[in-house]
């Protein structure tokens, strides 16, 4: 796995119930030993501190790999120690997690109430540790696991055209000269910190924002517990650079640490649509979560009331204000609403 010295895992922000060229993937006459969740040198170095299952998933068997019991701190400080043994730099800092509004046992549950607005990371223009790109940032998709599973389990939704409509929609608010800019992956590189794929070179630099897919459920159960293969619909993980002592850099002085890159994952476990969908259709819009997932990606974080109310009539759910950042998906969304406009512009609008 190939890594800069200089890396922070900082966030964890986790949606639940809530390129131009192909990648070259593993070849079906070569056995498949699958998706990894820790670095595999490493697994192989601390077996005993690795719990392996196996699950089939769209025609590849996949191992995923966590720690033993099955919960997320667990996964995360373990995931640090494989890093840290590696010399690559990497520790988890902070990990976010939101909820469906489901479960109603009052009659009126107020499930959400943030006013973060902004991640503690933010990218800097052009910075050279990240190779100078420039005002934009890149983003690339792999598209070997860029297939949503709809209603049905033949039903494959194609999902690379409909995140970069999301990264799209962020680019189109005028208050900014920050644009992302799609890249390709190259043939044979995985663009993933976290996972890895038998036969592929892991590069989590190829792209700033890197949406590795739709990944089976089992890996969000491993890495955190009872309930995260049922709820957990996406999760951003952004990562800052830090200094020869292991502390967050603040090269720019924003009282923000500087971000590094950004990896995006979906949960193919549930019933995916491109549709117009109420808060309690048991689809879920590809569209609205991907556009919550890219806006962590570009350094916000959750905000809005969310209250729940039930009447004779049913139940309703009240988002004070509603928002594509708000912290639970609620249904189908897909344009920024006034607070996701000043965050972003309040984000970027000094981007030079």
């Amino acid at each position: 796995m190939r890594f800069r010295p200089t890396l922070l895992l900082s966030s964890v922000a986790v949606l639940l119930t809530a390129c131009d060229q192909p990648v070259t993937a593993p070849e079906a006459s070569v056995p498949v030993s699958g998706i990894t969740a820790l670095p595999s040198p490493l697994s192989q170095a601390a077996p005993n501190a690795i719990l392996g299952e196996e699950v089939t998933w769209q025609g590849l068997d996949v191992r995923t790999l966590a720690s033993g019991s099955g919960d997320l701190q667990a996964f995360l400080a373990a995931t640090n120690l494989e890093l840290a043994a590696m010399g690559a730099g990497v520790a988890i800092e902070k990990a976010e997690w939101f909820g469906l509004a489901s479960d109603v046992n009052e009659i009126r549950v107020v499930f959400a109430n943030d006013r973060t607005l902004r991640l503690p990371s933010h990218w800097i223009p052009g910075d050279p540790r990240r190779g100078g790109a420039g005002l934009d940032l890149t983003q690339a998709s792999f598209p070997f696991f860029q297939l949503a599973t709809g209603v049905a389990s033949s039903d494959l939704i194609p999902t690379e055209g409909i995140v970069d409509a999301a990264f799209g929609t962020w680019n189109a608010l005028q208050c900014s000269p920050m644009k992302t800019r799609k890249v390709a992956v190259a043939p044979g590189v995985f663009p993933s910190a976290i996972l890895s794929v038998p036969g592929l070179v892991n590069d989590p630099f190829a792209a700033d924002i890197a949406t590795i897919g739709w990944l089976p459920g089992a890996i969000f159960e491993l890495i955190g517990g009872p309930g995260f293969r049922e709820n957990v619909l996406g999760v951003t993980f952004t990562f800052s650079f830090v200094d020869e002592n292991g502390n967050p850099t603040d090269i720019d002085r924003d009282r923000r640490t500087d971000t590094a890159l950004a990896e995006i994952w979906y949960n193919d476990d549930f019933q995916w649509a491109v549709a117009d969908l109420g808060p309690f259709d048991p689809r879920i819009d590809v569209e609205s979560v991907v556009l919550h997932e890219v806006g962590h990606a570009l350094s916000m974080d959750h905000f809005g009331r969310l209250t729940l109310h039930v009447t004779r009539g049913g139940v309703r759910v009240q988002a004070s204000p509603r928002a594509v950042m708000n912290a639970s998906y609620i249904g189908t969304l897909r344009d920024p609403l006034g607070t996701d406009v000043a965050t972003h512009c309040s984000n970027f609008a000094n981007w030079m």
